[in-house]
């Protein structure tokens, strides 16, 4: 049937809908699945000039929906699909999903239907995806509107997540809302107690970062800045957790510390991953960790930085 409809585009949405309404609401899942299948590939056969936003707007709640139906298949889907109409623009340059529609999505479909941390890798995969092309795009303020609600349900869904390239997406995403969500503030120590766990990165990957092409200074330097963004925040967390590792014996894990403890005693990044909406806002905000959160640590701290110093120092003289 797909093959149909890419031969013999349909001239409209309605048209396309109409064709599968028996698939669409069979019951049986498998008609279902093969029905969602033919509707995306048909969607982005039809010209964009026939589609109207009235139909979008439908569309968007009948697959959000569908999330509902828990079949991993069927989810990819619909989440492959949300991401192409996100990415898709109007004639005008904007967005075919406004924000009220990406926050109808993640309200009701992705945090509404979807048990996100029992996703299969790519399902989860591709629900960061989305959420990260909702904070870094157009559709922003929607997300924003959902307030705690979404800081919570956010919280539950990135608790535990082991993929680097997941928690790649994590990482910078955690910059954008420390900065855009007001209310994180509510949920500062949940927030650092989730990514605390991860510093410093102890991650091997296959040369080059595998097929994900996430390296361990890749994953490194996202982290360094969400963690630098949460320094004013949750800086009676961050000094202690700073002073533990720099007092480690592992080397990469010290540096990470010592790279982490200069930007935020100096408010300025010297560590990023590349990402320009990531650094547009960390690069405007330039304010030092407060005093107060570390003037209780200096004892640590200063005999601590001297004693690296020095065993550096020997190192050196060692070598040559």
């Amino acid at each position: 049937m797909a093959f149909f409809i890419v031969k013999f585009q349909m001239e409209s949405l309605l048209d396309l809908i109409q064709s599968l309404e028996s698939g669409l609401t069979d019951t049986k899942i498998t008609s279902q699945k093969d029905s969602i299948e033919t509707l995306i590939t048909g969607i982005k056969s039809i010209p964009l000039s026939n589609i109207t936003s009235k139909e979008i707007d439908h569309l968007i709640d009948f697959l959000s929906d569908r999330l509902a139906l828990a079949d991993p298949n069927i989810t990819n889907l619909i989440l492959d699909g949300f991401i192409w109409l996100t990415k898709s623009t109007w004639s005008n340059g904007c967005s075919m999903v406004n924000p009220e529609q990406a926050k109808r999505i993640v309200q009701d479909g992705i945090f509404g239907h979807l048990t996100i941390q029992n996703l299969i890798k790519s399902g989860r995969l591709k629900v960061f995806q989305l959420l990260h092309c909702f904070l870094t795009g157009s559709q922003l303020n929607g997300i924003q509107s959902m307030e705690s609600n979404f800081i919570q349900k956010y919280l539950i869904a990135t608790d535990g997540e082991k993929d680097p390239q997941i928690l790649h997406l994590i990482f910078r995403m955690n910059v954008i809302i420390i900065r855009e969500f007001p209310s994180v503030i509510e949920f500062k120590d949940e927030l650092f107690e989730t990514i605390s766990i991860y510093f410093p990165i102890d991650f091997s990957p296959p040369p080059g970062g595998g097929i994900s092409g996430v390296t361990r200074d890749l994953l490194a330097s996202s982290l360094h800045q969400c963690l630098f963004s949460m320094r004013n925040i949750t800086g009676h967390n961050l000094i202690p957790l700073i002073c533990e590792k720099i007092d480690s014996q592992w080397p990469s894990g010290q540096l990470d510390a010592l790279c982490l403890f200069n930007d935020c005693l100096h408010g300025k990044l010297q560590r990023s991953d590349g990402d320009n909406d990531i650094n547009h806002v960390l690069f405007s905000d330039r304010n030092p960790i407060d005093i107060r959160h570390i003037s209780p640590y200096l004892g640590v701290i200063i005999p601590t930085l001297i004693q690296i110093f020095f065993y550096h120092k020997l190192l050196k003289s060692c070598c040559y």
